[in-house]
């Protein structure tokens, strides 16, 4: 699902893209992450463990509502710096 589209590129940003990028080595919300969840969800090369969190956070709405809180503040951040270069590159904003 698209959630940003700048007219007259091919720029589209969608939700699994900044759902990824949030959670990258070194992010705000990868360290939020492990400080919350600690180093078991992670890989050994620092990338998130998707599949170990999942298991996690399926059963436990609690955990669950914890890591929403650490990854979407990050992902309306990045959203709306998307919309803002979009902008002042002259594209036009589409909310479809």
């Amino acid at each position: 699902k698209n959630l940003l589209y700048c007219l007259g590129s091919f720029e589209t940003v969608t939700y699994r893209y900044l759902n990824i990028s949030v959670v990258e080595p070194g992010r705000k919300a990868w360290h939020l992450i492990k400080k919350e969840f600690g180093d078991s969800v992670f890989h050994e090369n620092g990338q998130l463990n998707r599949e170990v969190l999942g298991e996690i956070i399926f059963d436990d709405v609690e955990k669950r509502k914890r890591l929403n809180e650490i990854t979407h503040p990050e992902i309306y951040s990045e959203m709306f710096w998307a919309a803002v270069r979009c902008f002042f590159q002259g594209k036009q904003f589409n909310p479809d």
